[in-house]
């Protein structure tokens, strides 16, 4: 329960980012609430990204402790003003205080396991973190679709908060006290200990960061579309609730695909014999993806039947990469590629906006239809993953 921590951020960060700024805006500017939603999550997108940089470079002079008991109740306070009935400007500000707070938090007690912790522990944290967050995944968008009520939501906040504390307090047992950063030593594979400074990335890093971050860009591309999607390219009525309930599949195939994968890989982890994982990673997300555009059944059960294969890619992709990045850290002192992995998220979504967007404004003048114009898109990233994943895979036995 350690890793509950991943459920609070999780659940903050996915209301934050699909339902509560356009709720806002809809209320106090309804005619420019698509600009100004989209101007929010970009700037969030690079306050997380800020924040997570400055936690890599400045908190090792910030102890575990304090970073727990003094940013925690920060992040509560910043996000609990977000319904307040704040003017825009300061909601802009309060909400990139929250993005900023929590992503740096977030790293802080993230590393704290993954590189100070022994192999038992950071294996188990690499599993649990990915089920805790695709658990938020699924059920903040309900709650804060039905709970905007700022006394409601600051309660379940609190108490989630309470239990993320609660559960995190005795990580000095698991690492050791005091300050945890850059330069201290952690428990190897082999049981030895060995300085841990911030190493350079390895180029099978960055081949594996590109791999993660185009297949990344492929999930946020599909999903952020997929009600529009489900709208004009199969033509269903209340394309909201049935969006909703594909994502529910998507979520719910991701969690039982990381449970049974979880439960059956090697441990402790190891880069070598994973090929065949990959291929199952690939191969369903493509198989999903190609089936939605081949629209071979035009009904409802035929769409969350693709979109599952989707969700069990995902749920492969999030242990399987995580555990890499928990094994480096943790054995090669590789925390500079942790950081990478936890920004990816939020650098890939500020690619996707950039794309959609220039897209929308080509398209707008040409005879081509938007979505055959994303799923080039697709297909674009779909070749990057693979080649990247290829070159991963020839330079993970240089390693």
């Amino acid at each position: 329960m350690r890793s509950f921590f991943f459920f609070f951020f999780w659940f903050l960060w996915i209301g934050g980012a699909n339902v509560i700024p356009q709720t806002y805006f809809l209320a106090v500017a309804p005619e420019y609430k698509e600009q100004l939603v989209t101007l929010l999550l970009m700037l969030g997108s690079l306050a997380s990204i800020a924040g997570i940089v400055w936690e890599t470079k400045l908190g090792k002079y910030i102890s575990l402790q304090a970073a727990l008991y003094v940013g925690l109740p920060l992040v509560v306070i910043s996000f609990g003003l977000l319904f307040t009935g704040l003017s825009v400007v300061p909601y802009f500000g309060f909400y990139l205080c929250f993005r900023f707070l929590s992503c740096a938090l977030y790293q802080k007690l993230d590393a704290g396991i993954s590189h100070h912790a022994d192999i038992q522990v950071s294996d188990n944290h690499a599993k649990h973190s990915m089920i805790f967050m695709l658990v938020a995944v699924c059920l903040a968008p309900v709650f804060f679709a039905f709970y905007q009520h700022g006394v409601v939501v600051s309660g379940v906040v609190i108490l989630l908060a309470f239990a993320a504390a609660f559960y995190y307090r005795n990580i000095a047992s698991v690492i050791g006290a005091g300050v945890v950063g850059a330069g201290i030593t952690a428990t190897s594979a082999n049981g030895a200990k060995e300085n841990t400074k911030n190493i350079p990335l390895h180029l099978s890093d960055k081949y594996f960061l590109i791999y993660s971050g185009a297949y990344l860009a492929v999930v946020f591309l599909t999903s952020s579309l997929l009600v529009y999607f489900i709208r004009d390219f199969y033509g269903f009525k209340s394309p909201v609730k049935l969006g909703g309930l594909v994502m529910l599949v998507i979520s719910l195939a991701a969690v039982v695909s990381c449970l049974l994968y979880g439960r059956f890989r090697q441990s402790p982890f190891r880069d070598s014999g994973c090929v065949w994982v990959q291929i199952i990673i690939l191969a369903a997300m493509s198989v999903g993806v190609v089936l939605l555009y081949l629209k071979l059944v035009p009904s409802f059960m035929y769409v969350a039947a693709s979109a599952s294969l989707m969700g069990i890619s995902y749920g492969v992709f999030v242990v399987f990469t995580r555990s890499l990045v928990v094994h480096r850290a943790r054995d090669c002192g590789r925390t500079t590629l942790l950081a990478w992995y936890n920004m990816l998220p939020f650098i890939s979504s500020i690619a996707i906006f950039a794309a959609a967007g220039g897209l929308k404004l080509i398209i707008a003048s040409s005879a081509y239809s938007y979505y055959w114009g994303i799923a080039a898109v697709l297909a674009v990233a779909g070749v990057i993953t693979l080649i990247a994943l290829i070159a991963f895979n020839r330079n993970c036995e240089k390693y």
